[in-house]
């Protein structure tokens, strides 16, 4: 399950939508009543995604990832390595 969830789910269902909605709404309502619909549900995709975003940094010094530790705040530390 966790291989279909992933950083592109969100592009995937936000593109599901809007097809979905642009489907049913232009069945049921007159063509600028869609467009109106289509840029609303878009723009609140688009405020969702941005503000909604999880936040990284990239910790360089011993210093500031004890301060994080200590900040007792949820931390994924990825260690890999170029070799």
């Amino acid at each position: 399950m966790y291989f279909i969830i992933n950083q592109f789910s969100f592009l995937l269902v936000s593109v599901f939508l809007l097809i979905c909605v642009t489907i049913i709404s232009r069945q049921i309502l007159d063509f600028k009543i869609t467009l109106v619909f289509i840029l609303i549900i878009t723009s609140g995709l688009i405020f969702t995604q941005i503000f909604l975003k999880t936040k990284t940094s990239e910790i360089t010094k011993i210093e500031d990832l004890n301060k994080s530790l200590e900040s007792h705040k949820f931390t994924l530390i990825q260690i890999y390595s170029d070799y």
